[in-house]
């Protein structure tokens, strides 16, 4: 199992993320990592992690059909990522930017690391705004275009602008500059564990970042190991074709 890579274990079982979250592997955008790497870099008992892997894969994978993301197709995936993650995005970020004004007010004076946080979250919804963007826009559509092209037997021909590689590393640079700013606001909350004595809104906020750093990592995993490795390929086929 050491040889096998952090993405090809979740990708195969998105149940190990959970798993591998906890022992503070970053599933989602340090997936080229074999678990030998992971385990090493971060001074991990490689024996006890792999143990831990062997007993999730005891319970039956079947009775968690919706965590095969790996086999849907690629509109219901590219359907999902908008509807449920994207869409996630564009409703929690305000509430956090909104809620990250009243926190700062009220306790900021005696936790300044709730105004990094601020700083950070602002960062990210300037980023993030452009990112959709760029995906619903340009990407998604080329990559279903693709598909419809390839399922036809019709002809592909391929764009002017290059191949579909440079894109995904744009987009996947992005998704690691994200994974960067969620990994330092985990550490200025401790991971999401408010001060003592902070206000209701200040504990709404934590538990609200916690949720949204969840659904994000997810969200970046679904692209970068599963829909954006299945798009070069397709790109490859129709090329070679």
């Amino acid at each position: 199992m050491q040889s096998v890579t952090i993405n090809e274990i979740v990708t195969a079982d998105y149940r190990a993320a959970r798993l591998l979250d906890a022992y503070g592997i970053d599933f989602c955008c340090s997936g080229d990592l074999t678990l030998e790497e992971a385990s090493a870099e971060l001074h991990l008992d490689q024996l006890i992690l792999e143990q831990a892997l062997v007993s999730l894969k005891e319970r039956p994978i079947a009775l968690f059909p919706h965590l095969n993301y790996a086999k849907w197709d690629t509109q219901y995936l590219v359907d999902f990522i908008i509807r449920t993650h994207h869409s996630y995005i564009r409703e929690t970020l305000p509430r956090l930017l909104l809620l990250s004004d009243i926190v700062v007010a009220k306790e900021g004076s005696n936790h300044p690391e709730l105004k990094s946080i601020r700083v950070l979250l602002t960062d990210l919804d300037q980023r993030i705004k452009r990112h959709l963007i760029s995906e619903e826009y340009a990407l998604f559509p080329y990559i279903l275009e693709m598909e419809k092209l390839r399922n036809g037997k019709q002809v592909f021909i391929a764009p002017t602008y290059g191949k579909l590689e440079k894109s995904i590393q744009s987009i996947v640079q992005d998704h690691k500059q994200t994974a960067l700013v969620l990994k330092q606001i985990r550490e200025l909350s401790l991971h999401f564990q408010p001060p003592y004595g902070v206000c209701d809104e200040c504990t709404t906020w934590y538990e609200l970042h916690k949720e949204f750093d969840a659904d994000m990592r997810q969200h970046i995993h679904l692209e970068n190991n599963i829909l954006f490795p299945r798009a070069l390929a397709l790109e490859a086929e129709l090329i070679g074709r």
